[in-house]
């Protein structure tokens, strides 16, 4: 999927999911794999093979100015079969230690939902607020 790769934070080398995984895309890794897992935190991250470095899903955010966002956790609810809110901690490549969080979905295999914002009513948030602090061992309120 275009604008979605793989980066290493040390050495800095770009990967694509094919390289790193047995997809072909983000959306193919997320649908096939990570949706499976119950939001398993550790098929987030990958071992650079140059340099043994953390290698993380990386994306350019839409703003004025161009940023480069690393994805750190996801977690998911479903809402039917095929259709999953998401939300996402990143951070700002330039400012590591504050947490910027992304909501985005995906429905049926397709990476429509990555490139839009998701839109979930106040209960539907909560329900991805309280799995993140499960899973992510962290406290949103």
């Amino acid at each position: 999927m275009k604008g979605y790769w793989l980066n290493c934070e040390k050495c800095n080398k770009d990967y694509t999911f094919k390289e790193m995984t047995e997809h072909t895309s983000l959306t193919s890794f997320l649908w096939n794999e990570f949706l499976d897992s119950r939001c398993d935190q550790s098929l987030l991250t990958f071992k650079c093979p140059v340099c043994n470095g953390l290698v993380r899903i990386t994306y350019h955010f839409p703003r004025a100015e161009r940023l480069t966002v690393k994805v750190k956790h996801i977690v998911y609810r479903t809402c039917d079969e095929d259709f999953y809110q998401m939300l996402w901690e990143t951070y700002f490549i330039h400012e590591p230690d504050k947490p910027v969080y992304d909501f985005k979905y995906i429905s049926d295999c397709n990476a429509t939902g990555l490139n839009r914002p998701a839109i979930m009513a106040e209960k539907h948030l909560q329900e991805l607020v309280d799995l993140f602090n499960l899973k992510c061992h962290k406290f949103l309120k």
